[in-house]
């Protein structure tokens, strides 16, 4: 199996990487539940691989290659500085885009339907987030590979920075998107103050991690506000899609 490193930072479009380990994954006859993990992250490390999408210990080398460089006077020595901005990611800011890697051998959360919590995901539930959240909210999140330093890995994506005015409260967050959304509220986190955020419905899908600094607020030309979410856990009710099919 080869073993290409990229020279840029190319994106994909997440669900081919989603595909390829659906793929591999239907290749085992059996998994072990208590390895899942392991398998697919194994699984994603080969379509990885054979796609040139391997960055060994960071990107900061990748980065003089793109056109925005001169624009981030902090970057020394091609050494990228991740600022833990996040619970779950990483984040480097590089306009036009925002470039997250997962915290290391981490892939991020989900809003586990059964227990209706928000818990870790497993690789394969991380790539299925981002498919739904470039569906339902043309937010065009890239999957650029995986970042490898020693037995550490983790997931890196890019995503274009949103220019627009955070909801000034979480009433008006809540207020836009149940005005634009079909949406049923299932928690609301109005007065938590912390990470949690509020948990929505729309149709099969739980809209999860809904707070105000996740969210941007644009304003057409005729006046409207648009409410986007561009960093939220989106999952499916398996259950309920088992019975509508």
């Amino acid at each position: 199996m080869s073993d290409r490193k990229r020279s840029n930072l190319k994106g994909f479009d997440p669900i081919t990487a989603f595909k390829a380990v659906q793929t591999l994954l239907s290749r085992i006859p059996e998994i072990d539940e208590s390895e899942r993990f392991d398998i697919e992250w194994n699984a994603l490390y080969e379509w990885a691989q054979d796609n040139g999408a391997l960055y060994p210990g960071d990107i900061g080398p990748f980065l003089p290659q793109l056109g925005h460089i001169f624009g981030i006077p902090y970057l020394k020595d091609n050494i990228v500085k991740w600022g833990e901005q996040g619970h779950e990611h990483d984040v480097f800011l590089a306009p036009p885009y925002y470039y997250k890697k997962t915290k290391w051998n981490c892939s991020g959360y989900t809003f586990n339907s059964e227990i209706r919590d928000v818990t870790l995901a497993s690789v394969k539930e991380y790539l299925a987030r981002l498919v739904l959240h470039n569906v339902l909210f043309n937010t065009g999140i890239e999957l650029l590979g995986i970042i490898v330093k020693d037995k550490d890995r983790a997931i890196l994506t890019r995503q274009r920075i949103v220019d627009g005015d955070i909801p000034s409260s979480i009433k008006e967050m809540d207020d836009l998107f149940r005005r634009q959304y079909p949406c049923e509220k299932i928690k609301d986190e109005s007065n938590y103050h912390g990470y949690k955020g509020n948990v929505y419905k729309i149709a099969v899908f739980y809209i999860a991690d809904m707070r105000p600094d996740n969210c941007k607020i644009i304003t057409r030309e005729n006046g409207e506000r648009h409410i986007i979410p561009f960093d939220c856990f989106i999952s499916i009710d398996e259950d309920q899609l088992r019975k509508e099919n």
